[in-house]
């Protein structure tokens, strides 16, 4: 099993620094309803944070690296799925709130987010054979698949009614399932 590197960096005034290590602290803490999202960073699952800040006139070049566990493994079609179904849910349900965050902002999510969110997906999937609600699988996909189309090329509105359409085969297959 791999890791993930996400760098972020930006010049920044120095009270958004001072928000976004705030913000970087809480989330650590595990403080509920913190949304990073708008600084492209996701600290799910991380092993390894680091943050340099150098003076640039009164500015901070703000660098912060995150070196993430892998989910997945190979480039292929084949899943494997390292981790536990349950801890793999509970990263789904982290990842889809920050969409839904953004959203409700009414902002795209980050790349990354999505990204992170499909991955998780195909993880979850690989549990087949298991009563997790394996008929559900392929119409999920199709929707993740349909979620980033929308995604790439930017359509809000799209992206939030095929996000709608998920939390909704989710809620179906939780009611029969949980």
């Amino acid at each position: 099993m791999g890791s993930r590197e996400m760098i972020f960096e930006k010049l920044l005034d120095l009270e958004e620094v001072g928000k976004l290590l705030h913000k970087l602290a809480d989330t650590i803490e595990g403080k509920p309803d913190i949304d990073i999202s708008s600084y492209d960073i996701d600290l799910e699952d991380f092993k390894k944070i680091k943050i340099q800040l150098k003076k640039s006139g009164p500015q901070l070049q703000v660098k912060v690296k995150i070196k993430s566990r892998e989910t997945l493994v190979g480039d292929n079609e084949d899943v494997v799925a390292p981790v536990k179904y349950k801890t793999i849910k509970k990263q789904m349900k982290t990842t889809f709130s920050a969409m839904k965050s953004s959203i409700e902002n009414n902002e795209i999510p980050h790349r990354y987010t999505v990204e992170r969110f499909l991955d998780q997906a195909k993880t979850m999937i690989s549990f087949t054979n298991q009563g997790y609600g394996d008929e559900y699988y392929e119409e999920f996909m199709k929707l993740c698949c349909e979620l980033k189309n929308n995604h790439d090329t930017g359509n809000l509105e799209l992206f939030v009614t095929t996000l709608h359409a998920i939390e909704s085969r989710k809620t179906l297959c939780h009611d029969k399932y949980d």
